[in-house]
């Protein structure tokens, strides 16, 4: 597995520098965390005790890319974990049963579509939304027009987005070579949300503040992630000051 395979570089690194290191004198890191193999191979960050993947992250770089094209990777990849991916997971972390029936509730709500049948009539209705992700009065959001990059027209998908599950299909959008930063598109979707959206962040913020723990797992993405993830909301350590 990668976590091996990086643990074991990092203890033959250490012997070749410290000539003190005999064969039978193993490194430890104090901060390091026991691997679980219920993990995904490809974990890099804990949020509480649910994983991120680096894949999960990596899908949408290109998105990121389409909108900051004179940034560097990355950046590309800090902004595609901080703005799409860890926030999604510290809003599951806010109410996780909501979000589990939420998923469920899409999910029933992708087949039924799937099928080319119609949503129940007494639930939420599929609503077609024109514009792009920088246009507040078009709904869209980035997650949404990112997702529409890369879907053929006609094919429904579903994702989660910032407090709550997407069942989407694009109906229209221009080539590959004509994408820009503000390229409209036009999508069907319909969204269940877990969370209110008009104050999602304010609850995230107060979980966050609360001391929601984030444990970097693959240290390669520590640069990645913003140092104040990483202590925000942990009280100050007072044993060692005078």
């Amino acid at each position: 597995m990668p976590h091996r395979i990086r643990l074991a570089a990092t203890l033959l690194l250490c012997c070749s520098i410290v000539t003190a290191c005999g064969p039978d004198e193993v490194p430890v890191d104090p901060d390091a965390i026991e691997w679980n193999d219920a993990w995904p191979e490809d974990t890099i960050l804990l949020v509480g005790d649910v994983p991120i993947t680096a894949s999960q992250v990596m899908a949408w770089v290109p998105t990121i890319a389409q909108i900051h094209r004179h940034k560097s990777e990355g950046d590309h990849i800090r902004q595609a974990l901080t703005n799409l991916v860890l926030h999604n997971a510290i809003a599951g972390q806010v109410y996780p049963a909501g979000r589990a029936r939420s998923r469920d509730q899409a999910q029933t709500w992708l087949m039924t579509l799937q099928a080319g049948e119609e949503l129940p009539a007494e639930g939420p209705q599929v609503a077609r939304l024109h514009g792009s992700w920088t246009e507040r009065n078009a709904d869209i959001g980035l997650d949404r027009w990112g997702m529409a990059r890369t879907l053929e027209p006609g094919e429904w998908t579903m994702f989660e987005t910032l407090g709550g599950f997407t069942v989407m299909r694009v109906v229209g959008k221009p080539s590959a070579d004509q994408w820009h930063p503000n390229v409209p598109v036009t999508i069907e979707q319909v969204t269940d949300y877990y969370l209110e959206p008009e104050t999602v962040k304010d609850e995230i913020d107060g979980l966050l503040d609360g001391g929601l723990e984030i444990r970097v797992i693959d240290k390669a993405w520590e640069n990645y992630l913003p140092v104040h993830y990483l202590h925000r909301g942990v009280p100050p350590d007072t044993t060692s000051g005078e």
